[in-house]
This record gives C-alpha cells, structure tokens and sequence, in this order.
C-alpha cells in the first residue's frame, strides 16, 4: 500500500514512555527497541462514532481506555486529524458511488474466497476496508454501517499476516484518536514503531505522538518538547508526504515554546 521507508531513527523504550514527560524516550536507537522483547499489546474494541465517518466527524467522549492527562477530543464538526495523516485508498478524491459500490462487490467476492491467516487476506481486508469508508462518505444514510464494516475489517487485519498489518493498525489508531482513546491509540502507534520499522508509517506514528503531545502541552508544558522531538523524528524521514506538515509543526511549536514565560 506504498512504498517502504527504509529509515530507522531513535525511538520510545516501551508502551509506557509514550505517556511520560521525560527526554529519555528518544535516546534508545530504535534498531535495538525492535528487538528489546516489549510485550504485545491487543487490539482495542473499538466503539463506532454515532453516524460519523472515520477523521472526519465527532469523536466520542472519554472512554475507558483514557487517561485523566490525555487531551480532550477535538470539538464536534471538525476532523479530529489533518487531512494529510489519512493513509486510505481514495481518501483524497470523490468517485461516483456506483463505480465505488461495484468494487466493494468484486473485492468482496475476492475476500471471501482466500483463506484466512494469510498475508492476501491482511492487504485485502485493509483495501476493503477503505473502500468501506469511501462509501461512508458517499451515502451518509448508510455511513454508520459501512463504518462498522470497516472497522471490523481493520480489526481482522490488525491481527493479520505481513506488512498491512501495520496499515491497519494505523487506521485503527486514528479513529481511537477520534473517539477520544488516546491510551490505546499509544499502543497501536508504539506496536507500528517497534514492530515495523521500516513500514512507510513509522514517519505517520512519530507525527501522531506529536500531536498528542501538543496538545497535552496545552496543560502541561513540559510535553512541549516532546512534541517537536516527535515531529522531528517524523522529519526525518524524506520521502513521507508529512515532511512540509512535520517541518511546519515544528516551527509552531518552537514559537510557541520562544513566547512561553519563563519557569
């Protein structure tokens, strides 16, 4: 689903350092944090948005994966994520719906047909996923059930063979992220650093810690830094379409750091 980024940068030491405030969380070379035995973290059950597509509607409230630190939803009626961090399929183009609808049929027909467990059945649950999620912008009638379809394709994926499994767990991170479930969205970014280094969504995890730390900085500056750190990490990787994105947060950030009162 992309091209491979083969660059590895300096990473988080386990689950929890994702959470913390403390520099120490980019010195581990991530090279050894592949390796370094952190324990497997399950895919969250995840709660569907009432009627809302996934990144681009109303994110729930708290749930029980939150913690009482994490930052507060996006308000209803705006994208809980930048537009550019969405990674699925036709995500940034509007196809006629029936075009759409026949290759949800034919991809399904396929799906059906290849065993489970396999690498084909990972990459076609993710590809159909997407094409669920298309749909749910092209019949908002329909859109909480192709958005439950998707999820649960994602879900399957994410428990899967090969290199979409970090696709799918992604996906599934950014719409915890939208539900306000910034405690399992940690671990499925934090599995997407340590277990596949060099998926072309490494760049995309590093850039989803930054915006969780900004906006944990809001009320605790001490995440400020780490908040240009992880842009930083997500900079450093040039051939990611976030790289303007990356550069401009971290510009931001760094003024508002310059303007913040001394301590």
């Amino acid at each position: 689903m992309g091209a491979a980024v083969t660059q590895t940068t300096g990473g988080f030491a386990n689950v929890e350092d994702v959470t913390r405030s403390s520099l120490v969380v980019f010195a581990v070379p991530l090279l050894v944090l592949a390796g370094c035995g952190a324990p497997a973290m399950p895919v969250p059950t995840l709660a569907l948005p009432s009627a809302t597509p996934v990144g681009a509607g109303t994110p729930g409230s708290a749930r029980s994966g939150k913690n009482a630190s994490d930052p507060e939803p996006e308000p209803a009626g705006r994208y809980c994520f930048d537009p550019v961090r969405d990674v699925r399929k036709n995500s940034s183009t509007r196809r006629p719906l029936g075009l759409v609808r026949a290759e949800r049929d034919r991809a399904a027909a396929v799906y059906d047909s290849v065993p489970p467990l396999t690498e084909e059945k990972t990459m076609l649950a993710v590809s159909l996923g997407d094409t669920e999620s298309e749909l749910a912008g092209l019949e908002p009638a329909k859109s909480e059930a192709h958005e439950a379809e998707a999820l649960t394709l994602y879900t399957a994926a994410a428990k899967g063979k090969g290199p979409s499994v970090a696709e799918a767990k992604y996906r599934l991170a950014l719409t915890l992220e939208c539900q306000g479930n910034f405690k399992d969205e940690r671990r499925l970014l934090f599995e997407i650093v340590t277990s596949a280094p060099k998926s072309r969504l490494v760049p995309y995890a590093y850039f989803a810690f930054g915006e969780l730390f900004a906006k944990e900085a809001v009320a605790d500056p001490t995440k400020l830094e780490l908040a240009i750190q992880s842009f930083d990490q997500a900079a450093k990787y040039p051939g990611s379409p976030l790289l303007a994105t990356a550069q401009s947060r971290i510009g931001e950030l760094q003024a508002r750091s310059n303007a913040a009162p001394a301590p």
